[in-house]
């Protein structure tokens, strides 16, 4: 199992969503405890290029969460809604 650790970014991004969401994107966040890598039905997982340290991305549903791992913490970096991009 990993833990999931949410930055302060991340926080702040993710109180800034309407409530109604709030729900929806824990349940997604849930996947990554078992297991972070790997894409499935439930957890649209991607590994992003050229990164240091590597990073990842989870889709749910409009929303994007970049995170990476550090041995078996999972880190939440920052989330945002399709269509603004990735930033480094």
């Amino acid at each position: 199992m990993f833990q999931v650790l949410a930055s302060r970014t991340f926080q702040k991004q993710f109180n800034g969503i309407p409530n109604k969401l709030h729900n929806r994107i824990k349940k997604g966040l849930k996947e990554l405890e078992s297991d972070p890598y790997t894409p499935r039905s439930n957890a649209d997982i991607r590994q992003l290029n050229d990164t240091d340290p590597q990073k990842y991305r989870i889709r749910i549903g409009e929303y994007r969460v970049i995170y990476y791992i550090d041995g078996k913490v999972v880190k939440l970096i920052e989330i945002f809604i399709r269509g603004r991009g990735y930033r480094e």
